[in-house]
This record gives structure tokens, C-alpha cells and sequence, in this order.
């Protein structure tokens, strides 16, 4: 059986916001893919960190992450991370993809997901180069997804021009 992805909604900031939310996730999907192209006004580094949280329920979750930095591995995350973004040291056009997979998100299991995440740090970022990271995670709830919360992890915002999409898979 042939799995499609079925475009559930689609949100682009209009102006700057602080997050960005996805409620009445129809629960007739057996996966759900969130992708994003997102920037924030943060200037403080090269990249930004997005955070996710479910059902306005932002505990228990656990994650294991590893990312890569001009090709070595490197560092890791233990909280509600969603991959990282471009911020305001890029030059103005460049955005930050994440893909984020959440299997079984109706189940009354707890629920797990990966990331796959690039920021683009572009020629003003200086010495943080590019990089590219990938993550496991695990809400541990057993209740089904029916709605979710991109936002930072700083009291940045997320730019006027992101884009997240939901599909249903």
C-alpha cells in the first residue's frame, strides 16, 4: 500500500510572531509531517533553536539528538527541540528547513518522531559554518495529537515570511 501526503494546513507569518500553532489536527492520518522554512530576528548567534510542544502539554518529553558542525559530530539536546532556524546575522532571503516525521500520532502509545534540520547560516554568520543535524524524540503521552506549537527557545521571534505545513501521511 502506497503511503501519500495529504496537505493538512499551511500557515505563513504575515508579520513577526512568537509562535505559531496548528489546532484540530484531523485525526484520520496514520503519520503527520511538519516542514518548515523559518527565520527569526534573534541575533545573537548564527542559528536559532525551535521548540514543540503538543496538545498544550510541554512535559514528558525526552529526546536524544545529534547534529554535525562543519562535519564533526558534536553536542545534543534533552528538551523539546524542533531543529534550528536561521536568524538575523543571515543575509535576508536565507530560511532554515526542519522536517519533522511523527509516527502513529492518534495511538494510545506514547509517540515518537525524527527531525532532520539546516539552518542556513549564509556568508554573514561568521565562524559557525553550516551544519546539519538529525534527532529522535518521544512525547511520552498517550494521548492522539490534535494540535501543536512551533515557537523559539529565546524571547526572539519567528519573521514575517516563515512558512510551516502540515501533512497528513
Amino acid at each position: 500500500m502506497a503511503n501519500t501526503m495529504t496537505k493538512i494546513a499551511s500557515y505563513t507569518a504575515p508579520s513577526n510572531v512568537t509562535q505559531i500553532q496548528f489546532t484540530s489536527i484531523p485525526q484520520t492520518y496514520k503519520d503527520l509531517m511538519i516542514n518548515t522554512s523559518a527565520r527569526t530576528d534573534y541575533a545573537a548567534n548564527s542559528w536559532n533553536d525551535l521548540t514543540m510542544y503538543f496538545n498544550g502539554v510541554n512535559s514528558g518529553v525526552s529526546f536524544n539528538v545529534g547534529y554535525l558542525v562543519n562535519g564533526s559530530a558534536t553536542g545534543g539536546y534533552s528538551s523539546s527541540w524542533a531543529g534550528w532556524t536561521t536568524n538575523a546575522n543571515a543575509a535576508t532571503n536565507e530560511f532554515g528547513s526542519n522536517n519533522i516525521y511523527i509516527s502513529n500520532y492518534t495511538s494510545s502509545n506514547y509517540k515518537s518522531w525524527i527531525i532532520d534540520t539546516a539552518p542556513e547560516p549564509g556568508s554573514t554568520a561568521g565562524t559557525a559554518g553550516y551544519i546539519l543535524g538529525f534527532a529522535a524524540g518521544l512525547w511520552s503521552n498517550t494521548s492522539a495529537i490534535s494540535s501543536f506549537v512551533i515557537s523559539t527557545t529565546t524571547s526572539s521571534n519567528i519573521v514575517a515570511g516563515s512558512e510551516i505545513t502540515l501533512y497528513g501521511i
